[in-house]
């Protein structure tokens, strides 16, 4: 005869809400959702309405960035996924902002601190979990000696200006912290996946603008930003063509930026993906390349065929070596077939360097300033050359 045996029963208790839970059912639910709160928000709306009337757009604009800006300033520190895809979309943009002038802040400081609350949320997960391991292996060692030594700039005995310095290590130097930050929150598959696609759709949307700008030409304010100073026509306006830049600085970054991505578009179509897949980065990589050529950057033009050959010698296989030999038999054509286009013409010139006047003024510009160079080992400090350069240091022989 067996016997019943009781079980105990243990009750759970249910686990207390967080702060924010109980912040958010306290004044969302229990007190704005009462005639007291309608009124509240109300009186709100008619107190921002009367001060936008009676100041003027600035009111608005505060409250709006305010409201714009305090979620995203939440989602830099506590979902830094968030963050990074905030940063990668507006690096992408922000030039294109400031040339329409309708902003009249400093939207590069805003990217500043921006970076710096996503590398503090590093610091803020880490009393969590601590792992230091993105700080181990040679591409992290390589990283932390370049910051080190542009940090070390400001101690130039022969630096030309410490300002010009304070403007330069924001592009040159802590701009690279954020491989850290990029190395410790990308934990999924998803995720990169999802960051590849943006930067794809990103990139695509830079080609189609400069689509655009090739065949329709350029806005009013592009225009304006054109003509703003003589230097920006001299080094843009060549062989009677506009280079164009699209929605970056400059048609340099623009070039560079269309050149990475095609080659990112090659490695992705050697994966294990679909044929209608390997179809759309195939006419991306059309796209992507023919739109670095309307930049007119020649350092682009030869980085493409430079990465073909070094991917080649990693996987030499007889199927790489046909599509070498065509994609060589290609260039050959275009390098040498006659030509009256502006655009091809300079495509040419990249791969014909002693053929160009530009290249043979270079030449002669090295070696007047390779003794100068050999007797500063560190060089004349950050920022010395260029708009800073200009800006801080103008006396400067290298400016």
């Amino acid at each position: 005869m067996s016997k019943t045996q009781a079980v105990p029963v243990v009750q759970i208790e249910p686990a207390s809400p967080s702060l924010r839970s109980r912040m958010r059912d306290f004044f969302l639910i229990k007190k704005m959702n009462t005639p007291l709160g309608y009124f509240l928000i109300l009186a709100l709306a008619t107190l921002i309405a009367v001060a936008t009337a009676k100041a003027g757009i600035i009111v608005g604009a505060l409250v709006l960035a305010m409201t714009v800006g305090l979620p995203v300033l939440y989602c830099l520190i506590v979902f830094p996924k968030v963050g990074m895809t905030i940063v990668l979309t507006v690096s992408y943009l922000i030039m294109w902002i400031l040339r329409m002038n309708i902003v009249n802040f400093p939207l590069g400081t805003l990217m500043d601190g921006m970076e710096v609350l996503l590398v503090l949320n590093i610091f803020i997960q880490q009393k969590r979990k601590k792992d230091w391991a993105i700080f181990k292996g040679p591409v992290t060692a390589i990283i932390i000696i370049w910051i080190l030594y542009n940090l070390a700039e400001l101690g130039n005995p022969v630096a030309a200006s410490t300002t010009a310095w304070a403007y330069t290590v924001r592009t040159v130097a802590l701009v690279m912290v954020m491989y850290f930050v990029f190395l410790y929150n990308i934990r999924t598959k998803e995720f990169i996946r999802f960051l590849l696609k943006l930067w794809l759709g990103l990139a695509l949307f830079g080609a189609v603008y400069a689509t655009k700008q090739q065949y329709f030409g350029f806005f009013p304010f592009e225009e304006a930003y054109l003509h703003s100073d003589p230097n920006i026509e001299l080094l843009l306006f060549i062989g009677g063509v506009w280079r164009k830049f699209s929605i970056f600085s400059d048609p340099v970054v623009f070039a560079y930026t269309m050149a990475v991505t095609s080659l990112l578009c090659i490695g992705l179509m050697t994966g294990p993906i679909s044929k209608k897949k390997k179809i759309i980065l195939f006419l991306l990589i059309c796209f992507y390349l023919s739109n670095m050529l309307y930049s007119g950057t020649r350092g682009a033009f030869v980085l493409v065929p430079a990465a073909m050959i070094l991917y080649g010698i990693l996987k030499f296989s007889k199927k790489i070596l046909f599509i070498g030999a065509a994609a060589a038999a290609i260039m050959v054509v275009l390098i040498f077939i006659p030509t009256s286009n502006g655009t091809l013409y300079r495509f040419q010139s990249a791969f014909k360097p002693s053929d160009d006047a530009s290249y043979k003024v270079r030449k002669i510009n090295q070696k007047r300033i390779q003794p100068f160079i050999v007797s500063h080992p560190m060089g004349v400090g950050l920022g010395s050359t260029g708009i800073w350069g200009q800006k801080f240091s103008p006396g400067c022989r290298i400016c």
